[in-house]
């Protein structure tokens, strides 16, 4: 097939043209189909491509005369030039196929290269980006059954699933370079990356920004199964869209309502909810807003080694705003258990605990790395209320209650422990959702440790 790429626009009846214009062989119903047989050996050798002889296989492009636009690092809008433009592709395809670069059931599905006059140009792995990061842990949310399920009375009753992380915006403050050169959208981030059952990014939906400056939010969509034709079917040729004008019926219902239900979704993130039990305490909008700056992993100190099993930081090294609900990440057992483990071996927080809202309750939700060991182990998440100038309160918060361990969350299996404690056998790394009550008007600190493993 041959293509010219231009500008979509509409037409005086509101119908959407994709500015794509095709050439191939026309047949009875006038639309261009692919060169196939001799015709397209001939043209594929004109035009250097590889072919299919030697048992390739895979989608072949050359774009001819290509136009590789302006940069405009500065105000003069250079031209791009070969090693610019090639950076610009792999940003592209990170941007868009960063869901088949994940890891997934043992392996990365897809290989990225990009290479320009025989200069190799590396394509950073997105759970290693600042910015993509947040979508790939909403990704994996995902795919371990935790994220909120969008369903319809009728079928298709599963349309998809939504899941989000929170993003502290000095998290992407500073963006690698080749990263942000093909970046969709500006800061601040507030959008929603939507896909079918393909796991290839179809766009960035724009949402309600977060009130809070200093935050924003990541999230991910994608379609059910049982619903994923209908949003083939609202496709343009580019795979750029879901477009509802046209569509009718339970299409419509289906499509127009997947973008409804995100939007609702995000509405609850963002707009601030009194939290029941607890008269006159302030929404959890407001509570992120007063302690946003809490939220972010690293607020409360880490141990070192030295300090041993269940040990705890100083109480100088905290901070905490009283009467309010935060939460910080911590590893209490950096240097705890048996006698010689390898620095780096102990189970920890990754990140920043988040704090969200199923079914009119809150929760903190952390993510816990417990790497591999020859032993079996039992691990535990401890909470801690954090009083006035930074000291712990180990017996009640002051709603006279303590926040409660509720459930692990294996993320690769979707296999769910109750309970504070966590026995894992000898074997692999694992990575766990670990989820928590929040709790109102409290500081709350959690930390990972382990409490019993061999001598």
């Amino acid at each position: 097939m041959g293509a010219a790429l231009g500008q979509s626009w509409y037409d005086e009846s509101d119908r959407r043209y994709t500015g794509r214009h095709w050439w191939g062989t026309v047949a009875d119903d006038d639309i261009p189909d692919p060169l196939t047989g001799a015709a397209a050996a001939q043209m594929s050798a004109e035009l250097g491509l590889p072919g299919f002889d030697d048992g390739r296989k895979g989608t072949d492009i050359v774009v001819v005369a290509a136009d590789l636009g302006t940069t405009w690092a500065d105000e003069a809008g250079d031209e791009r030039t070969r090693e610019a433009a090639g950076e610009f592709v792999a940003s592209s395809m990170l941007w868009h196929l960063w869901p088949k670069m994940l890891m997934h059931e043992g392996r990365r599905p897809m290989t990225l290269t990009v290479t320009v006059d025989g200069v190799h140009i590396p394509v950073p792995a997105p759970e290693s980006t600042r910015d993509l990061r947040p979508f790939a842990d909403a990704l994996n949310r995902l795919r371990s059954g935790c994220g909120n399920q969008f369903t319809r009375a009728t079928r298709p009753r599963t349309v998809g699933s939504f899941a989000y992380e929170l993003v502290p915006a000095r998290d992407v403050q500073q963006p690698d370079p080749l990263v942000a050169a093909a970046k969709p959208f500006a800061q601040p981030m507030r959008h929603v990356a939507r896909m079918r059952m393909a796991e290839l990014v179809v766009d960035y939906l724009e949402c309600t920004p977060h009130p809070d400056p200093l935050f924003g939010y990541a999230g991910v969509f994608k379609a059910s199964r049982e619903a994923d034709h209908y949003f083939a079917g609202a496709e343009p040729p580019t795979h750029d869209d879901w477009v509802e004008k046209g569509l009718t019926g339970t299409a419509r219902g289906v499509v127009w309502g997947a973008r409804r239900s995100i939007t609702k979704q995000i509405q609850e993130i963002v707009t601030p909810r009194p939290i029941a039990g607890g008269a006159g305490t302030a929404g959890l909008g407001e509570i992120a807003r007063r302690l946003s700056g809490l939220i972010p992993g690293g607020v409360l100190a880490q141990p070192t080694a030295g300090q041993g099993n269940g040990s705890e930081a100083a109480p100088d090294q905290q901070r905490s705003s009283p009467g309010s609900t935060s939460h910080g990440s911590t590893d209490e057992s950096a240097g705890g258990g048996s006698p010689g483990r390898r620095p780096g071996s102990a189970p920890r927080i990754i990140g920043a605990p988040q704090l969200e809202v199923h079914e009119e309750r809150p929760y903190l939700v952390a993510r816990v790395a417990i790497p591999s060991s020859p032993y079996l182990r039992t691990i535990e998440v401890r909470t801690h209320i954090v009083v006035d100038g930074g000291g712990l309160e180990t017996e009640t918060s002051p709603s006279g209650r303590t926040p409660t361990v509720l459930r692990w969350r294996n993320i690769a299996n979707g296999a769910v422990v109750q309970g504070r404690a966590l026995v894992v056998p000898a074997g692999a790394d694992s990575e766990w959702w670990v989820y928590t009550e929040a709790l109102p008007d409290a500081v709350v600190r959690m930390g990972v440790t382990v409490v019993r493993e061999p001598a």
